[in-house]
């Protein structure tokens, strides 16, 4: 005979079993083991108050300094100060441009004044930003079409408030490089890569602007044009692009007015020290070859800051050098 009693319907009845050796499911626990109690709280305490962080990218920060700037929360000369130091940019955005300004005070500046369409240099922004950033320099990007305000022309009415913001965005630059004299004028060497781009063409592929040397000194296009010249010669494509200086583009009569001054709109110059190079790119090497636009860019901004000394930064960036250019 069978150790469990038969029930009439035929179902076994199964050995009760002690109420200790197992909890009841609305139970306590009580009889749970310590370790294990331990973890059944830090389980519930991980998925009931989960801890996120927000990072603040470069948008939100200007988004605050400005509202600091307006009054609208406490703190504007702390986020000022933070904005200019502990950031690598500084993000500006305007209604004709935008701009970065390198926070380790770089005497380079990268600008694509062309870079909207319609009508554009196609890439030029993208290549003067990548460069800018990869060197560590200031960059200006045009947010505006030179069919309604070009920023490559000399101030007119139609363009005055475009050219006048551009102007500033230019000064801001050396104002954060700490190279502004009591006049007004540049005190240390300063180099401003205008980049621009032209159709393809049998005469020449990259083309070297200076406005028959008005716009910076020979020492400065000889430094320029050794750099373009290493980099075409290197075996980094099968055609060989072809170099010319102040063969078609020369550069507009504007960019003399950054070295020598604007009476009429009271725009004062920066004086000898402040050169303005034009680069002109073919199309073929903008489309396909823009990696190789920036590495030369980047080598020319470092041959100048090299041969020129400037690449260490200021100990207080807001003091003004002693040498008058």
């Amino acid at each position: 005979m069978s150790r469990s009693r038969t029930l009439g319907t035929g179902a076994r009845r199964r050995p009760a079993r002690s109420s200790q050796s197992r909890p009841s499911r609305g139970g306590s626990n009580q009889t749970r083991s310590p370790a294990r109690r331990g973890r059944v709280k830090v389980h519930k305490q991980v998925h009931a108050s989960p801890v996120r962080t927000q990072v603040e990218n470069p948008p939100q920060r200007a988004q605050r300094v400005k509202r600091s700037l307006r009054g609208d929360q406490p703190g504007a000369e702390a986020a000022v100060a933070q904005t200019r130091i502990k950031p690598r940019y500084t993000f500006a955005r305007g209604r004709f441009v935008r701009y970065l300004l390198a926070g380790r005070a770089p005497t380079v500046l990268i600008d694509a004044v062309h870079a909207a369409a319609p009508k554009s240099d196609a890439h030029t922004g993208g290549i003067a930003e990548l460069a800018a950033k990869r060197l560590g320099s200031h960059c200006i990007v045009a947010l505006v079409s030179r069919t309604r305000a070009d920023l490559n022309r000399p101030r007119t009415d139609a363009n005055a408030a475009a050219i006048d913001e551009y102007r500033g965005a230019i000064r801001a630059c050396l104002e954060g490089a700490g190279l502004l004299l009591q006049s007004g004028r540049v005190g240390a060497p300063f180099l401003h890569i205008a980049v621009h781009g032209m159709k393809d063409n049998s005469r020449c592929d990259v083309e070297i602007g200076t406005r028959y040397g008005q716009t910076c000194t020979p020492a400065v296009e000889k430094l320029v044009a050794k750099a373009l010249h290493n980099w075409a010669s290197s075996a980094w494509v099968s055609k060989t692009p072809r170099l010319a200086t102040n063969l078609v583009f020369v550069g507009d009569a504007s960019k003399v007015v950054h070295r020598d001054g604007h009476p009429e709109s009271g725009y004062v110059g920066y004086g000898s020290a402040f050169n303005t190079v034009q680069l002109e790119f073919a199309n073929w090497l903008r489309s396909r070859h823009r990696n190789r636009i920036v590495e030369v860019l980047v080598d020319i901004g470092r041959a100048f800051e090299g041969d020129t000394g400037n690449h260490r930064r200021p100990a207080d960036p807001c003091s003004r050098p002693s040498r008058r250019g």
